[in-house]
């Protein structure tokens, strides 16, 4: 079982941040949260420029390591096998 990470004092915040922001976008197609929608929930919330900056860059690596480990999780695309007259060839033609 793997060990809880401990979040520091006050980074919960771009963690809700993410969560929030990870309703807006399609999982599916493996598109990053976008940098306005960031921009303009700290200014929903009334972030300054410093907590604004870091909310980008929070939200940007937690993406970046969602979406990595989210395309792991989607369905391999099926391969299309060759028909059995084109296996006959390759092996027969070695």
């Amino acid at each position: 079982m793997q060990k809880p990470v401990q979040l520091f004092l006050g980074l919960s915040i771009y963690l809700n941040a993410w969560h929030e922001l990870d309703g807006e976008r399609d999982r599916n197609k493996l598109e990053a949260i976008r940098r306005s929608s960031v921009f303009s929930y700290a200014d929903d919330y009334g972030f300054d420029e410093l907590q604004r900056d870091d909310l980008w860059f929070y939200i940007r690596e937690m993406d970046r390591d969602f979406l990595k480990f989210w395309k792991g999780k989607l369905p391999k695309e099926p391969t299309q096998k060759p028909s059995a007259r084109e296996r006959y060839r390759e092996a027969r033609n070695g």
